[in-house]
């Protein structure tokens, strides 16, 4: 490929229509995030809970106060709840399609502000190549398909912030244009608490101090979008504190939200957790970040710093955000996303119009293309020897075609990238790169996910557990989280049993019900001989990591028993 057939494809790929820019990436993120949204069950450990939650409020009719396993459940506001349950009647129930739409939806929502924002901040060629970005990296894909709160919050966290700074940037916008902002802000609240507030005013406020704007903030009408923001709030959480009492207006004001923050009962981790987690999430394109922080901080990019500091500023203060958090999950960073990708998209967009007039640009962009070069050629290798190691999904993927074609479309486009970074057309590079994930996104869909199924999912379980059920007997669970079950078997309330020593009661009573529980459990209490004669596992399943019985005694040995006493 010549110089002048790339300088070529560049200007064609640069699309002068605003229209087509938007309809290419309609198109690929409604192919990639809706299709086949139905192949595989909800997976542990938020889809099945969130969708229960949402089923026993269409069941209930309670829409304030959230339930799981008819018990309040005070850890998130009701808005993605509201959502799944929204799309359930246009569904005929909560399904894995209707709880997954929310979540797609704000993925393709978040990838056309993604390219607005990139378009507005730098070029149109900006802000579609920042849109590809967000398209194609792994964790984008893969929370953009799940029943997951974060893309929600990510797409509301975003609208906040494209509204800020439109508002900056024209000044002669209504007033009422200066409070969608806050109107954003009240549906991130309540989509997953106060995040939905701090991440996108702390961001604009960073940014207005870093640009030295202070004086923007009188444009803001913040006492009215204040006011604003304070009544979608109060709405809801004045009439859920009165219904669910003290104990609950604790839990949903302070115990999820300060006390997770300051001191985490759950999901600790260190303060560098983010400082390796998130290249991951961001594969592959974090290869790309450190050249575009350099570019935007380089002497060369002075006139456009400030509209580089904008996304700079949202993904300093999320990563600062959640790192300062005690609590910490991969997918807390998701509200960054959108903003790493808007920096790499205006760091290509210049170094795909310079790449021949520069060494700058081509230096940063080589090395990480060969690595990505290098990765693709070492997984599709890997891919061939996959089916003679023994692994979770061994024999679950046939060898021929789907490993195979995958192997090939790796390798293939690995050598293609190494042969372009060495010519420089550094272009073709990144389309290559593109054109992997999307396959290798597309594969999973129709060939992964659906085929481990069995290995993530708790609804053959769930049907043979009803299977095992006496005539008008519940089952009860020790040391279990329910709501997989609820969901799959359609009981909204299984008992709990709170203790060993209630276990040990329950097991030696004459009928005990069947009990589910994990096995290491079992082990442990069986090796404490703790365990009666006579109860035994009707059942055994392993869903995901953890292996789960449905514990019972056997009545005719019992019966035998008693005949011969």
């Amino acid at each position: 490929m010549n110089k002048a057939l790339t300088s070529t494809i560049v200007k064609q790929f640069s699309f002068g229509s605003n229209k087509a820019n938007i309809f290419l990436l309609l198109i690929i993120s409604c192919l990639v995030f809706f299709l086949n949204l139905q192949g595989w069950d909800l997976w542990n450990p938020d889809e099945p809970r969130y969708a229960q939650i949402a089923r026993e409020m269409r069941d209930t009719g309670e829409w304030v106060l959230p339930h799981l396993n008819s018990e309040v459940y005070p850890d998130k506001p009701p808005l993605f709840f509201w959502l799944i349950a929204f799309f359930s009647f246009f569904t005929g129930g909560v399904t894995e399609i209707s709880a997954r739409f929310p979540s797609a939806l704000s993925s393709v929502g978040c990838i056309l502000l993604t390219y607005l924002l990139g378009k507005r901040l730098f070029n149109a060629r900006a802000g579609l190549l920042a849109g590809l970005v967000l398209l194609t990296n792994v964790g984008f894909f893969w929370l953009g398909r799940r029943a997951n709160i974060d893309m929600t919050l990510t797409f509301f966290v975003t609208l906040a912030l494209t509204f800020f700074f439109l508002g900056l940037q024209e000044e002669d916008k209504p007033r009422g244009f200066y409070l969608a902002p806050f109107l954003f802000m009240g549906l991130g609240v309540l989509a997953k608490g106060p995040v939905g507030f701090f991440l996108p005013f702390l961001t604009f406020l960073s940014y207005l101090v870093v640009t030295k704007n202070l004086r923007h903030l009188k444009k803001l009408e913040i006492l009215w979008g204040m006011g604003l923001f304070a009544g979608i709030i109060l709405a809801w959480l004045v009439p859920a504190c009165v219904r669910g009492g003290e104990v609950y207006t604790n839990q949903i004001l302070f115990t999820q939200n300060i006390n997770r923050f300051v001191n985490a009962w759950c999901h600790q981790r260190p303060f560098y957790y983010y400082f390796y987690t998130f290249p991951e999430g961001f594969n592959p394109w974090a290869l790309l970040l450190p050249g575009a922080f350099l570019w935007g901080f380089s002497k060369s990019q002075k006139d456009l710093r400030p509209n580089f500091y904008f996304p700079f500023c949202w993904f300093a203060v999320v990563f600062v955000f959640f790192s300062l958090s005690t609590s910490k999950r991969e997918l807390y960073l998701l509200p960054l996303y959108p903003a790493a990708a808007v920096l790499i998209g205006g760091f290509l967009s210049h170094a795909f119009s310079q790449y021949r007039q520069t060494v700058f640009p081509a230096y940063l962009l080589a090395y990480p293309f060969y690595f990505m070069g290098g990765a693709f050629i070492a997984g599709g290798v890997a891919f061939c020897f996959l089916p003679f190691f023994e692994t979770p999904i061994s024999g679950t993927i046939p060898f021929f075609p789907h490993i195979l074609f995958m192997a090939l479309v790796f390798i293939g486009g690995g050598s293609w990238i190494f042969f372009n970074t060495r010519k420089r057309q550094l272009f073709v590079s990144f389309l290559t790169v593109t054109f992997v994930m999307l396959v290798s996104f597309l594969w999973s869909i129709e060939a992964v996910l659906p085929r481990i199924n069995l290995l993530k999912s708790a609804r053959p379980m769930s049907q043979r557990i009803i299977h095992h059920l006496p005539e008008g007997k519940k089952f009860l669970t020790y040391g279990v989280k329910v709501a997989p079950f609820n969901f799959y078997t359609g009981i909204n309330h299984i008992k709990k049993i709170p203790t060993v020593e209630k276990l040990i009661e329950h097991l030696n009573s004459h009928s005990p019900g069947p009990v589910l529980l994990q096995e290491k459990t079992f082990k442990r209490l069986q090796g404490q001989s703790l365990i009666p004669m006579g109860i035994h596992p009707l059942e055994k399943a392993k869903i995901g990591h953890r292996t789960f019985l449905l514990l019972s005694k056997n009545q005719k040995k019992e019966e035998k028993r008693e005949t011969k006493g």
